[in-house]
């Protein structure tokens, strides 16, 4: 399968500029169009309690204007001068700027992020604060619960500050923050060693490369290491997690998930497959259990969220009252006959195809793999897709049958709930988990 599917390799081009950044140029002979990410090892997990959301906040005001365009309308106006879309977004372990669009903006778009990012104005900060409380509610009811279900599983069931708040922060954090803060925040961690610049299209290699070296200049200073912080032991009794989120809707939304390793675990292949086991597809064993069979759900899914020393196996689904505990306990039971009887060879090799299609598309998409190729540099890992593909395809039954049986646990079960009103389901769904997972 490997040589058949293998996808022709891509002409990458590394190099370390003279500050201390790193430069990704992807070659695309053939593409019309140009895409450059800008990647800082800068997120919610780097903040401080008190400063939760100043990631997310800096990302808003570097757009506040630069030193040759003192305004956001300035630098709005010169990126959409050329079309194109232009993008920021913030994560648990990253910041990242984009744009996308065709390949005679490349020089000036260039030019334009570097000026903007290493020199940024940062002016009105109060009128950004306001715009990020729209963001914020946004994402909550009249509540005041954020409506974000990995949200409260993360929180749920790890300590860290950086889990504690959403990435967006949360009200009373961001009315503190203030220029001074954000000031010593990109000293901080907009260093050299700190950004990855990556550009992916048909333009001249050499061009492209020079245009970066002459327009990125971020402080050489040593960043202190960002250090990992052990997560705390919980106590097996404890489990499993269980938290309801109030919200008003005509159906409950239900995330149970399952701890898992992180990112670069030699598991986390596994888990991938478990999940297009799970939901990737009608015939999928949920699907075909609570969709098709039983009529309970609409839709349900099944995903990774995986964080460089950690994660979880999720799935998420949405149902009425009156089919919230058949629902449940039909999920349930899928998983304890998962555990039981095993998969068949048919749902491995579909996985497998479909692994290794999403592999595929990633390549082919510049945003997602300039990302995954800066997020490898950023923590030192290998990039190396023939070997992930080999490692797809040696993956036997007995492996998954031995990662079902170890993931699928009460013992590393949480379950989140948003719906109406709380049905007196902790106790029960307590019991289910611990009767079906044992």
């Amino acid at each position: 399968m490997t040589q058949k599917w293998l996808p022709k390799k891509l002409n990458i081009y590394e190099k370390k500029l003279k500050n201390g950044s790193c430069h990704f140029h992807i070659e695309a002979k053939n593409a019309n169009h140009f895409f450059i990410g800008i990647y800082v090892k800068a997120g919610s997990r780097f903040e401080k309690k008190e400063e939760a959301g100043i990631s997310h906040f800096l990302e808003h005001m570097m757009f506040r204007g630069s030193k040759k365009n003192p305004s956001f309308l300035d630098l709005a106006e010169k990126f959409e001068s050329f079309g194109g879309e232009w993008n920021a977004a913030t994560g648990h372990e990253h910041t990242e700027y984009t744009y996308l669009g065709l390949s005679d903006a490349s020089i000036p778009i260039t030019k334009l992020f570097g000026e903007l990012l290493a020199n940024p104005l940062l002016l009105n900060p109060e009128k950004e604060k306001q715009i990020i409380l729209r963001e914020i509610e946004d994402e909550m009811n009249e509540f005041d619960e954020f409506l974000d279900l990995d949200f409260h599983s993360g929180k749920l069931i790890w300590k860290e500050e950086g889990f504690q708040s959403p990435i967006t922060g949360e009200k009373k954090t961001l009315e503190n923050l203030g220029i001074e803060h954000l000031r010593d925040y990109h000293s901080l961690h907009y260093v050299a060693e700190n950004i990855i610049i990556c550009t992916w299209g048909s333009v001249d290699r050499e061009e492209i490369q020079k245009t970066v070296e002459d327009s990125f200049h971020f402080s050489q200073q040593k960043n202190a290491e960002f250090q990992l912080k052990k997560e705390e032991e919980k106590e097996i009794f404890a489990f499993p997690f269980l938290k309801f989120v109030k919200n008003t809707d005509n159906q409950y939304q239900v995330q149970l998930s399952f701890q898992s390793e992180g990112e670069w675990s030699p598991r986390t292949s596994l888990h991938a497959l478990v999940c297009h086991i799970l939901a990737n597809g009608f015939s999928s064993r949920l699907s075909k259990s609570l969709r098709e069979e039983k009529g309970l759900v609409y839709n349900i899914s099944s995903y990774l969220s995986s964080f460089v020393d950690r994660g979880f196996l999720t799935i998420n689904y949405a149902c009425t009252k009156e089919h919230f505990f058949v629902a449940f306990s039909e999920l349930l039971l899928v998983l304890k006959e998962l555990k039981e009887k095993g998969i068949t060879e048919e749902e491995l090799v579909r996985a497998k195809r479909q692994e290794i299609l999403e592999s595929i598309n990633l390549i082919h998409d510049p945003e997602a793999y300039s990302f995954y190729l800066a997020r490898h540099k950023h923590w030192n890992k290998e990039l190396d897709m023939e070997a992930s593909f080999k490692e797809i395809e040696s993956v036997q039954k007995e492996m998954i049958q031995k990662e079902i049986n170890d993931l699928f646990q009460a013992s590393k079960a949480l379950l989140v709930v948003m719906g109406g009103e709380e049905l007196k389901w902790e106790r029960e769904c307590k019991k289910l988990i611990t009767d079906y997972l044992g």
